[in-house]
């Protein structure tokens, strides 16, 4: 479970608080955001399936980010150096990131933005995210019998 808040009113930062259940007893983490300023948006925690790190993606009015928060760090009770790494996602600054989410294998990261697009995300062989299909809202045209083949029809 990931919670977030903000410190003060003075926006002094976000604090992330990470909450960790083992064997009914829940353990709490708190990490300092020095990445966002402004309020964060959403959050996706993405499933480890096997991974050695924590994948949590949040977005914001600056962007998304990929937070990678070492396994072993959580478990050890040691909030040291919990945040192995932050990456930006490569998207225009101009355009606000609303959403994100995760595929059910966390391969593939999904962001929405206030330009009606969806862009899907993988990782390379390098470690580098980039977008690997953008799905547009287009614009609707005009009605015509002949050309929407999706028409409901009446049967008699």
């Amino acid at each position: 479970m990931l919670e977030e808040e903000k410190e003060s009113d003075q926006d002094m930062g976000n604090l992330f608080r990470i909450f960790i259940e083992e064997n009914d007893n829940w353990q709490m983490f708190e990490i300092k955001d020095e990445v966002h300023k402004k309020t964060v948006l959403d959050i996706g925690w993405a499933p480890m399936n096997g991974r050695k790190e924590h994948m949590i993606v949040t977005c914001s009015a600056e962007g998304a980010f990929i937070w990678f928060i070492q396994h072993d760090k959580l478990k050890k009770e040691c909030e040291k150096d919990l945040i192995k790494e932050v990456i930006k996602l490569n998207i225009d600054p101009s355009i606000l990131v609303m959403k994100v989410s995760w595929n059910l294998i966390a391969t593939v990261l999904v962001t929405s933005t206030d330009d009606n697009k969806i862009k899907m995300w993988k990782r390379d062989y390098n470690n580098n995210w980039n977008c690997v299909n953008t799905i547009e809202e287009e614009e609707p045209a005009e009605e015509n019998e002949e050309e929407n083949p999706f028409r409901l029809q009446s049967y008699k």
